[in-house]
């Protein structure tokens, strides 16, 4: 009988390449996920991996279970749901991650709508990354993940994962007030090919908005500073450091030294809620949906012109 945790394990060794990095991606030792490999191969009666050099590759056998793997663990994933459908779902626990901007404007007012709905659902939330929250979620330490993505972009992440759309956050421009586009209707970011921009790390999904915004214009952005924080962003941008993309969702107070404008042609980013496969039919998971549901219908996303109108 093969252990479905150590199929887990097999998974994420051939997505990652290396037992370190599979432990990483897991939060398992290195021996931990050494002796997991083992013991699989011991369950099965075939060499699953070979030497490569100072590591280990797949053998053929390897790759063949490999490729049940994912099928195997939405399967399970499934049966789980199936068996907590038989209660109401109003008990229970649920772990869910999302990045600091959806944990501030849609997480936290949804718990605070289930703790008055189904007081007996303990939903613990945590404020992360997304890069570290969906290899988590994969890892079966998360239940769900709030996590985003530029809006005609591939969502960032190699990880098979159930997704359910919550919304289209628009994207504007922030420009000191004295920029000569500051008083434009609607920014062309073709005109902005010159400028010095602010961004978080290259690999974030803000920077995919970033760098797929410019990538239509024609361009590539200069980068010059780095901040994971849209007040940071703004602060610069009011000391006349860069300009920076800031989201209709992430909006709070703006300087009065910076302005906020569309971009000609729109921007956005998607915003969804990610399961492991078959997770998203667990009836916690199916609250937690609806009250996120329900403090988006209630969002202000329309036009925003803060630092002043054009």
């Amino acid at each position: 009988m093969i252990d479905v945790r150590r199929l887990r394990v097999l998974r994420e060794l051939a997505v990652h390449g290396t037992v370190t990095a599979t432990a990483r991606a897991l939060s398992y030792t290195p021996s931990a996920v050494s002796q997991q490999l083992a013991a699989l191969e011991q369950e099965t009666g075939h060499r699953l991996l070979e030497r490569a050099g100072r590591g280990v590759r797949l053998t053929d056998a390897g790759r063949v279970l490999v490729t049940h793997a994912d099928a195997v663990l939405a399967e399970v994933e499934r049966a789980e749901s199936s068996l907590a459908a038989y209660s109401s779902g109003d008990v229970g626990t649920l772990r869910m991650a999302a990045f600091p901007t959806a944990a501030r404007a849609l997480a936290a007012p949804a718990l605070g709508h289930l703790t008055r709905e189904h007081p007996g659902l303990d939903v613990e939330l945590l404020e992360m990354e997304q890069h570290e929250s969906l290899h988590l979620l994969a890892a079966g330490d998360l239940d769900a993940v709030l996590g985003h993505h530029a809006a005609g972009e591939p969502r960032l992440g190699p990880r098979p994962v159930a997704t359910v759309p919550l919304l289209e956050d628009p994207v504007h421009v922030a420009l000191p007030r004295r920029h000569p586009r500051a008083a434009d209707p609607a920014v062309d970011m073709a005109d902005l090919r010159e400028e010095t921009w602010l961004a978080a790390h290259p690999d974030a999904p803000c920077s995919q908005i970033l760098d797929a915004t410019c990538r239509r214009a024609g361009f590539t952005p200069r980068r010059r500073h780095r901040a994971m924080d849209y007040d940071v962003v703004l602060a610069m941008v009011a000391a006349g450091l860069g300009l920076g993309l800031v989201s209709r969702l992430a909006l709070g107070p703006v300087p009065a030294e910076v302005v906020l404008r569309p971009l000609a042609g729109g921007a956005a980013r998607h915003v969804w809620l990610a399961t492991r496969p078959g997770g998203e039919e667990r009836p916690a998971v199916r609250h937690v949906l609806t009250a996120l549901r329900a403090v988006v219908r209630d969002l202000p996303l329309g036009p925003a012109h803060p630092g002043g109108t054009p």
